[in-house]
């Protein structure tokens, strides 16, 4: 069985090529001495990172983002560790964002055109992309456009948008986002757009069994109006975990699926991939409203187990650096492998880091429930003795949970939810 880093089955087979990241990459044959191993071609790890980005509300006077700015909110998107945030495009999103030293996705909704160009310009280097008027037919009485709402609306100002920073000099090579839709059957409703150079995923709420089927069908129905050519960002993946709700998750179910969808949605090529949100844009007491319970901060500035995980992930992972060409590890994985998912990363000091989960469901929707998802067992074998080999489970700790020195093989649990094992050579 070979075992490539690329995010597919196991039990699948190799025969085709894979895309990874935007490049095609074919299945190395397996290693003649030794069947059970094959040569997995690493990506570098930082690559990964550097997709991650969180949405921010800022400019949103009298949230939590507001009141709990400085003493909690940037602090925690300091220790987070992504260097993209997706703000709104309004005058109220603070210019003092230019010195995070974060790159800026600004999203649009329905705001001026001169408007929203002024405030593109006053970001100058710090803009990344701009994101047209996404999910308008959710709640669309809160969205009009020359007097059009849903679709003919979302249509005309995206175009004019278009058409704005294709004639602005300092804006024209700014990546232009295309909308999404809330409901996927407005996807047609809304047509094919031609006015934006990227495609957009939006995901509010568990679709199927696995955050990977989730990719998997939202990138197609995008494909479907924005065709194959075009690039693609997921610019709000969310999971509410106001659990009594329907459509929502616990909180520790949100952790695990953010962390799978973030890898799910980089093996499939995706460009950038932000969570929605960084907090809670205000407290909830009664427990009423799920979208008020999307944060990786709570309200009151305590973190979910998501933003821990998350943050540990990132932390683990995060290799900056000028570019490098990662090298083959020859490896091959034993045991209760069916369904197992992997991803092979490397840093620039040579390390592996061997991602390993398995893509189940975690949460029933029906009962409203947390699944009990037994780990299961699987070796490890390498090609050659290693210096040492840690196992982190950013879940749980920042810290290796176990590590074994001058091996050829280890044996290993694999949860619901991202394992890295490191290799040092």
């Amino acid at each position: 069985m070979s075992a490539f880093w690329v995010l597919s089955s196991l039990s699948c087979g190799k025969s085709a090529d894979i895309s990874v990241g935007g490049n095609r990459i074919r299945p190395a044959p397996e290693t003649p001495q030794d069947a059970g191993l094959s040569e997995g071609l690493a990506t570098p790890a930082d690559s990964f990172v550097d997709t991650l980005g969180v949405t921010t509300h800022f400019g949103y006077p009298d949230s939590s983002y507001a009141t709990l700015r400085d003493t909690i909110a940037l602090p925690a998107l300091s220790e987070l560790g992504v260097r993209h945030i997706r703000e709104s495009a309004t005058p109220q999103t603070p210019l003092s964002l230019t010195q995070s030293g974060l790159g800026l996705l600004l999203v649009c909704r329905g705001s001026a055109l001169l408007e929203t160009v002024e405030v593109a310009k006053a970001f100058g280097a710090t803009l990344e992309a701009i994101e047209g008027p996404s999910d308008t037919d959710y709640r669309p009485e809160t969205f009009s456009y020359g007097g059009q709402a849903f679709p003919e609306g979302t249509r005309a100002y995206q175009n004019d948008l278009f058409a704005a920073f294709s004639g602005e000099p300092a804006l024209a090579h700014i990546p232009i986002v295309l909308p999404t839709v809330y409901a996927a059957a407005n996807a047609e409703v809304l047509g094919a757009l031609e006015s934006g150079t990227h495609c957009n995923v939006h995901s509010r709420e568990p679709l199927g069994a696995t955050p990977g089927e989730d990719a998997d069908r939202l990138i197609e129905e995008s494909r479907r109006s924005c065709g194959d050519v075009r690039p693609m960002m997921a610019t709000s993946v969310s999971y509410s975990s106001l659990e009594t709700q329907a459509g929502a998750v616990s909180e520790l179910t949100a952790a695990k699926y953010l962390m799978r969808s973030a890898l799910a949605y980089f093996s499939r090529g995706v460009e950038r991939f932000y969570v929605y949100e960084l907090m809670n844009e205000q407290p909830d007491p009664a427990g009423a409203l799920p979208d008020l319970h999307r944060g990786l901060l709570r309200a009151d500035g305590t973190r979910k187990p998501a933003f821990t995980a998350l943050a540990n992930l990132i932390a683990q992972l995060s290799d900056p650096g000028a570019p490098f060409q990662a090298t083959p590890l020859t490896y091959g994985l034993e045991g209760q492998v069916a369904g197992l998912q992997q991803l092979l990363l490397q840093k620039r000091d040579g390390t592996f880091h061997l991602l390993l989960w398995q893509e189940v469901a975690s949460w029933d929707p029906a009962s409203q429930q947390a699944l009990y998802v037994p780990e299961v067992n699987v070796e490890l074998r390498l090609g050659k003795l290693v210096s040492m080999v840690e196992v982190f489970r950013p879940l749980e700790s920042a810290s290796a949970v176990s590590s074994f020195a001058s091996v050829d093989r280890v044996s290993v649990t694999v949860p619901d939810h991202p394992i890295v094992v490191r290799v040092a050579m």
